[in-house]
C-alpha cells in the first residue's frame, strides 16, 4: 500500500510539473528569447525590445513581457502581451511606480510551456514621465488645471490643444469629479464621473483619467479655466486642417498620422510611421466600458467630443492603431470613461 501511494504520489507531482512548466533558458538551437536594455525609461514606464528567434520551427503562442519588483519575474506577475510567434518587437511598460527597480523577462508560450528570455534589471525615474510623447522640434506651452497639474499645449492651425490627455480629479470651481470604482455603480451614472485606469492614480500620467460623457457638459468645467471639451465641429476643423483632402463622410483621412506620438512603442500595429508633425502627441490608452470593465490600453486612443447624439449617446472620436485616420465623431453609450483632450476658447 505504501508503495502505491508513493507512485501515486511522484504521478500528480509529474503532472503537475508538466501542466505548469516553465523553462527558463531554452535552448538556443531550438528557441531563443532576448532582451536589450531598457530605454526611454520615465517616472511610470520603460520600453523593452525583445527579439524571438525560433530556427526549430516550433508553433509559438502568445509573447510579451513579465515584470515585478522581485527578482526572477514570471507570468504569475505582471504581463504585457504583445502579439505571437517569433521575431522583434518593442513593448512598453506602463503604470509603473516611480524611482523603483523593476525585473523583466520577455517569454513565449509554446504548447502550454512558457519559456522566458534573460533578466533585464531597470530603475524607473522621478522626472516628468510623459516627454516621450512629444515633437521635441516644436515648441509648446503650458497650461495649469485646478489640481496644479500642468499640461503641455501645442498651436495647431487656429485651435490651440492639450498635448496631454486631462488628469484633472477636479472641476474648475474646486468641486470633485465623483469616483465610482464598482462597475454597477459607474455604469448607472447619469451625471459626471471620472476615474484613473484601474482606480490607480499612479496611471493617470501616461493615460490621463477617465471620464464619462456627462462630465464634458457639466458648467462647472472639466477643462482648466478658458479651455473646453471640444465638440463635433472642433474634431472636424482638426481634421481637415491637418488633412485638407479628408472626407469626413466616410472618415477616410490621413491626420493620424500627424496626431499619433511618433515614439513607435505605442502604435506598434500603424502601417506608415507616425510623425505627430502636429505635436497632438496622441498615445494608446484605455477605456472603461459601458458597463464597468476597461478595455487593454494598447491599440486605440478615444476621445470625448461634447455634443450629443441622443438621450444616452454622446459623439467621440478615435485613433486606431492600423489606421493613417482620426475617426471622425460617431455615437457612443455617455457611460464609457474616455479621455478627453481640452482646446481653449
Amino acid at each position: 500500500m505504501k508503495s502505491f501511494l508513493s507512485i501515486l504520489a511522484l504521478f500528480l507531482l509529474i503532472a503537475s510539473c508538466k501542466e505548469n512548466d516553465e523553462i527558463p533558458n531554452p535552448n538556443p538551437q531550438v528557441l531563443s528569447l532576448f532582451a536589450g536594455e531598457a530605454h526611454g525609461i520615465t517616472c511610470t514606464s520603460a520600453i523593452i525590445d525583445v527579439t524571438i528567434a525560433n530556427p526549430g520551427g516550433a508553433e509559438l503562442g502568445n509573447r510579451g513581457i513579465c515584470w515585478s519588483t522581485s527578482p526572477i519575474p514570471s507570468i504569475a506577475d505582471s504581463v504585457q502581451l504583445w502579439g505571437m510567434g517569433e521575431g522583434s518587437f518593442s513593448v512598453l511598460l506602463d503604470s509603473l511606480l516611480s524611482n523603483t527597480i523593476y525585473y523583466a523577462r520577455p517569454f513565449v508560450v509554446e504548447d502550454e510551456t512558457t519559456y522566458y528570455g534573460n533578466q533585464m534589471v531597470f530603475t524607473t525615474s522621478t522626472e516628468n514621465c510623459a516627454q516621450d510623447f512629444f515633437n521635441t522640434n516644436l515648441t509648446y506651452g503650458t497650461v495649469s488645471d485646478i489640481d496644479g497639474h500642468i499640461y503641455k499645449t501645442i498651436q495647431i492651425g487656429n485651435q490651440r490643444w492639450m498635448a496631454e490627455n486631462l488628469r484633472t480629479s477636479r472641476y474648475a470651481n474646486g468641486d470633485e469629479i465623483p469616483v465610482y470604482v464598482e462597475n454597477a455603480d459607474w455604469g448607472s451614472q447619469t451625471g459626471g464621473a471620472g476615474i484613473s485606469y484601474n482606480n490607480q492614480p499612479q496611471q493617470d500620467c501616461s493615460y490621463g483619467r477617465l471620464y464619462n460623457w456627462y462630465t464634458t457638459t457639466d458648467t462647472r468645467n472639466v477643462c482648466p479655466a478658458g479651455w473646453h471639451v471640444p465638440d463635433s465641429n472642433d474634431w472636424r476643423n482638426l481634421t481637415i486642417h491637418l488633412d485638407p483632402a479628408a472626407d469626413l463622410t466616410n472618415g477616410n483621412n490621413n491626420a493620424g498620422i500627424k496626431l499619433k506620438t511618433a515614439n513607435n512603442a505605442y502604435w506598434t500595429e500603424f502601417p506608415e510611421n507616425p510623425t505627430n508633425s502636429s505635436g497632438f502627441s496622441a498615445v494608446t490608452a484605455p477605456a472603461r466600458l459601458e458597463g464597468g470593465p476597461y478595455s487593454l490600453p494598447t491599440d486605440a486612443a478615444y476621445y470625448w467630443s461634447s455634443d450629443e447624439r441622443t438621450n444616452d449617446r454622446g459623439y467621440q472620436v478615435v485613433l486606431n492603431a492600423g489606421s493613417t485616420s482620426l475617426h471622425v465623431p460617431y455615437a457612443f453609450p455617455k457611460t464609457n470613461g474616455l479621455s478627453v483632450r481640452c482646446i481653449q476658447d
